[in-house]
């Protein structure tokens, strides 16, 4: 599949003439009881509205939907939404939209994607992927949000919302069984709790599989059998009080446990380099993605959280007030050199407590002048220890050394960062006539980040504790637009965002510089339109950003060091379409074409030994982590199988262009171009309460590279690789009250 820029511009003027008079036209000759597609609401703009009718790019996963297809992982939205990638390695997962994300996954750094979880940031990356169940919806923002979601929303914003109580009781259990141990749960029991005008909801998951990466040292003592499996619980509570006036009250509770034996990482050395252990004592890394030595594999993770939230009407306007709290601690256990040699391990530990506060008025939805003032606050802490120990060849250090002579390398380093934000932003749209309105958002914000960092190095008699390092940042970011409802079934409107992203802390490093902040500012045109009497639905975006100081690890004398990348540009264009075609089927298709693309960096590579290698000129190159153009396909239909059964199947193709997980485009260390096929299916009887259902990922046992993570020269300069699920199913029941 190949498809140039000028065939998808091209084909976006030629969309953008049509779509007027295609949203005019008459409904064409269809089925009379053909359904017209469901108006999704949004809070993109921080306020309820339909999606159709938001002046910006959002893609919106309905929770069902995906429980349907058996999709409870963060990784599942990029299956669904365009110019969505997400990367997963060393146990920490990462969002990248439209070509911005992060690769510096340690404490001290920030994601590229604010991610919210019910309307509250989340700023721990090792404790944000933890399943999604009985969710109302997923909102994904594409583009920067910098005025009205803040703080390292330079890429986007991903919002998770969780299902509300409801006004009426109703209870819904479901139990799934599946290959490799694979047995399942999840339910929930809403309703009205009887007194203080309160409803309640409590929901639950349970996990638990052996994992799709098998371990030839099992049976050793403290060896895993399996590793990539999942064994963990959780449950939510939630209360929903009516206040007078139309004001609401929810308070919610949550806690996620997780213990099993962790991601497998495969140990890939660097071409041309001899890795250590197999000079040292013959060993090697398994070549099979499916299968690993593993002499140690451990995750546990523990996250509580607490979310209060207040709308309460004061006039004609409306008061949100939103405070969060959130505990996380987690443990990361693996085999770092990926051999039967029991030396190698690497061992981390992050301790988050998270809080976030915000406040906001906004005036009525349907003023000519419509305003929102706000403010919100962070305070976070972070404790992280990384800890990695394993025999290195003494001819990274002396070249006169003995081929096979090893000494010990044990880097300890690690330490606290505290973070405090604050911020107000204000959002204005101003009617100018029927068709026309202009918009304005800004937003001022301060954070301050100061850490005390330790590193210890004892064959260097590097022995430092309590080492200080700080940084302020303060920020401008702001929005203008112009959009026109030509009628009501379409909408154009053009944008201009800025959106920065806080300076880094290396952590454990003792880097002296704090790495400076990312900024982007982007241009979007685009429009949104329904016809066929609002069976067909097609949105499109086209966007130009330009992306200062990017990020990204870089080799500096003796060390790997954070640095950034002074200038890159990112083009693409955008489009989601559903189409009702005949009763019972519903297809769509979403696809993206990017030109993600370094204009001004230079950086050296990671070699055995101090010295970091011949630095090179990367302008021109594609941009780590993302791919050039994205296709989604899927397809459902529901349909009767007799008088009293329905069924209803379903498929899904998710295709991606190569993506590079360096900046020097090696396809050594990238995944070629690869596509997905999912399918599932569910029957039930048209009034009864039960169903059964299955689902089958990726049918043709794809083998799909999620990420890779670079070591330390002194370790060989290998990489761990992190790879997808295999083929895999379930077929389970439930039951609704």
């Amino acid at each position: 599949m190949k498809i140039t820029a000028r065939m998808t511009v091209s084909a976006l003027a030629l969309l953008g003439a049509a779509l007027p008079g295609m949203a005019h036209a008459e409904p064409a000759a269809a089925d009379a009881g053909v359904a017209q597609l469901d108006e999704i609401i949004v809070t993109a703009s921080r306020r309820a509205g339909s999606s159709q009718r938001t002046p910006q790019a959002v893609s919106v996963l309905d929770g069902a939907t995906l429980a349907d297809r058996g999709q409870d992982q963060l990784a599942d939205i990029q299956l669904t939404a365009p110019s969505v990638t997400f990367n997963a390695t060393s146990n920490v997962g990462q969002f990248y939209i439209r070509g911005i994300g992060n690769s510096f996954i340690n404490a001290g750094g920030d994601p590229g994607v604010a991610f919210y979880n019910d309307d509250a940031y989340i700023t721990d990356q090792r404790s944000t992927n933890t399943g999604l169940f009985d969710i109302d919806r997923v909102e994904v923002l594409q583009g920067p949000q910098g005025a009205l979601y803040g703080r390292n929303a330079v890429g986007g914003a991903v919002n998770v919302i969780s299902t509300r109580p409801t006004g009426t009781l109703e209870a819904a259990a479901d139990a799934l069984v599946g290959d490799r141990g694979r047995r399942e749960s999840q339910g929930h029991v809403s309703g009205p709790l009887g007194f203080a005008n309160t409803d309640a909801r409590f929901s639950y998951q349970i996990k638990d599989f052996d994992g799709y990466t098998k371990n030839r040292l099992d049976g050793q003592p403290g060896a895993p059998d399996r590793l990539d499996g999942q064994k963990s619980h959780a449950f939510r509570v939630q209360t929903l009080t009516h206040l007078p006036d139309e004001g609401s009250l929810r308070l919610l509770f949550s806690q996620y446990d997780q213990d099993d034996n962790g991601a497998a990482m495969q140990v890939v050395p660097q071409p041309g380099v001899i890795y250590p252990i197999q000079t040292i004592n013959g060993s090697v890394p398994s070549s099979d993605p499916r299968s690993i030595f593993a002499n140690v594999g451990e995750t546990a993770l523990d996250v509580t959280n607490l979310n209060a939230g207040l709308e309460q009407p004061i006039g004609d306007n409306r008061l949100s007030l939103l405070a969060n709290y959130r505990s996380s601690k987690q443990r990361f256990i693996n085999d770092c050199d990926g051999t039967a040699f029991a030396g190698c391990q690497y061992f981390t530990t992050t301790d988050s407590d998270d809080f976030f506060a915000d406040a906001h008025v906004a005036s009525p939805d349907e003023a000519t002048l419509r305003w929102l003032v706000g403010a919100t606050y962070q305070d976070n802490r972070v404790d992280q220890v990384v800890d990695v120990q394993t025999p290195s060849l003494l001819s990274y250090l002396d070249p006169t050394a003995p081929a096979a002579a090893f000494w010990p390398f044990h880097y300890n380093g690690g330490g606290r960062v505290k973070t405090q934000a604050y911020a107000i932003y204000a959002d204005a749209r101003l009617r100018l006539t029927d068709i026309w309105a202009v918009s304005a958002q800004v937003r001022y914000s301060e954070t301050t980040k100061k850490a005390v960092e330790f590193q210890h190095f004892p064959f260097f008699g590097v022995n430092i504790d309590g080492f200080h390092n700080r940084l302020k940042n303060d920020f401008l970011p702001f929005k203008l637009g112009l959009e026109g409802q030509l009628n009501a079934d379409m909408l154009v409107y053009a944008s201009y965002a800025t959106a920065d992203k806080d300076g880094a802390i290396n952590l454990g490093a003792l880097q002296t510089a704090p790495v400076r902040p990312e900024g982007v500012a982007t241009v979007e045109l685009g429009a949104k339109t329904s016809f066929l009497d609002r069976r067909f639905r097609l949105n499109g975006a086209l966007f130009s950003s330009d992306y200062d100081d990017l990020q990204i690890s870089q080799v500096v004398g003796t060390q790997v060091a954070l640095s950034n990348a002074p200038r890159s540009r990112i083009r693409g264009a955008e489009i989601e379409a559903t189409f009702l075609p005949t009763r019972g089927l519903t297809l769509g298709v979403n696809a993206s074409l990017l030109d993600p693309t370094f204009k001004r960096f230079a950086n050296g590579r990671v070699l055995p030994g101090l010295v970091g290698g011949p630095v090179l000129d990367l302008s021109g190159k594609q941009l780590p982590n993302v791919a050039r153009r994205t296709l989604n396909l899927n397809a459902s239909y529901d349909f009767p199988v007799s008088a009293d059964f329905d069924a209803s199947v379903g498929a899904q193709y998710a295709w991606r262009s190569r993506v590079y997980f360096n900046e020097f485009n090696d396809r050594s260390n990238s995944q070629a171009p690869l596509g997905l096929l999912n399918l599932n299916a569910s029957l039930s009887p048209t009034d009864g309460p039960w169903r059964l259902y299955g689902y089958v990922r990726n049918v043709t046992d794809k083998t799909l590279v999620s990420g890779t993570t670079i070591y330390s020269g002194l370790l060989g300069a290998g990489k761990a690789v992190s790879y997808a699920a295999p083929r895999t199913f379930g077929i389970g029941a439930g039951v609704r009250f």
